[in-house]
């Protein structure tokens, strides 16, 4: 009996290798990221599917300092001959903020600096309906590549993302610089 149970679990962990390798590298990843959907309480913002899609970058960072935490996910989907409608999809289903946020409490801080700017090719909008800055959305387009890329930003303890003595564009494409790997 011993040797039924190791000779299975040989077979098994054989088996592993050949299992993942048909896989696609995002069908790997989806599980780990719809675990981190939920946990980082971006499951209103980020989208659960990726139909039709011709290939899918995901990458959670986490960053530590003491006890505060940072925690940003970023997916980036290639769509060659479903560009065009999945980003009509993306314009009808989310709102994008209209007008930067000054925070109430700190005078001439911004929450949110600009709601719309361009990084690395892609033109970003800012998503409605967060809990800014400490958790929100952008989501961003790139007609030259046919890509469309979903920014997930979540930490408790940001108070702010920049004084209004700076660039406002300028700090936000700072802010995405510091937080995201979009690749």
């Amino acid at each position: 009996m011993k040797k039924i149970k190791y000779v299975f679990s040989i077979v098994a962990l054989l088996m592993i290798p050949f299992v993942l390798s048909s896989c696609s590298n995002w069908t790997v990843e989806r599980y780990i990221y719809e675990y981190h959907r939920e946990k980082y309480e971006a499951e209103d913002f980020l989208p659960t599917g990726f139909a039709s899609y011709d290939s899918v970058y995901y990458n959670h960072d986490r960053k530590n300092l003491i006890v505060f935490q940072t925690n940003t996910m970023t997916v980036k989907a290639k769509y060659d001959d479903f560009y065009v409608s999945k980003k009509h999809e993306v314009e009808e289903t989310y709102d994008f903020l209209t007008k930067p946020i000054l925070s109430d409490t700190l005078n001439g801080h911004y929450l949110v600096p600009v709601t719309k700017f361009e990084y690395k090719g892609f033109q970003m909008r800012v998503a409605d309906g967060g809990e800014y800055p400490k958790k929100f959305g952008i989501v961003g387009y790139n007609d030259e590549t046919k890509e469309i890329a979903y920014l997930w930003f979540n930490d408790p303890d940001r108070d702010y993302i920049c004084e209004s003595n700076e660039d406002l564009n300028q700090a936000m494409i700072d802010f995405v610089d510091n937080n995201f790997k979009l690749n």
